[in-house]
């Protein structure tokens, strides 16, 4: 698994296609459609943890149950980690549960790169 993430805008999904080889029919973008396990690519991972929150399960449980099937993925997620903690009770658990889905991915990844201003750092 290849992991990476870095804030809004910030050049993530171009890198990958640039990077990868990455065509339009080889990405899973989660805010716009559910998970898609046959796809190379999925994009906004944030967006599972927000769904599976939404549907009152465990987000590590259900990303456990998958990981074997995300081995060979390239995921994107944006650090919605840092920064601002909002008012909001919902967004900061969203936030948390997300923060700790990308934990358990940056874990299971054989590479983590992050991207800020449209430049890689490589963490792992």
């Amino acid at each position: 698994m290849i992991l990476i993430f870095g804030g809004a805008y910030q050049g993530k999904l171009k890198y990958a296609k640039d990077k990868y080889n990455i065509k339009d029919n080889d990405i899973n973008d989660l805010s716009k459609k559910s998970l898609d396990l046959s796809k190379k690519c999925i994009y906004h991972m944030e967006e599972l943890a927000f769904s599976l929150i939404d549907e009152n399960k465990n987000v590590i449980e259900e990303v456990n149950k998958i990981m074997d099937n995300l081995k060979d993925k390239i995921i994107i997620i944006d650090d919605i980690f840092s920064g601002v903690v909002p008012i909001s009770k919902d967004l900061r658990i969203k936030r948390e549960e997300a923060a700790k889905m990308a934990c358990l991915l940056s874990k299971n990844a054989s590479s983590i790169i992050r991207i800020y201003l449209g430049l890689d750092q490589i963490i792992k």
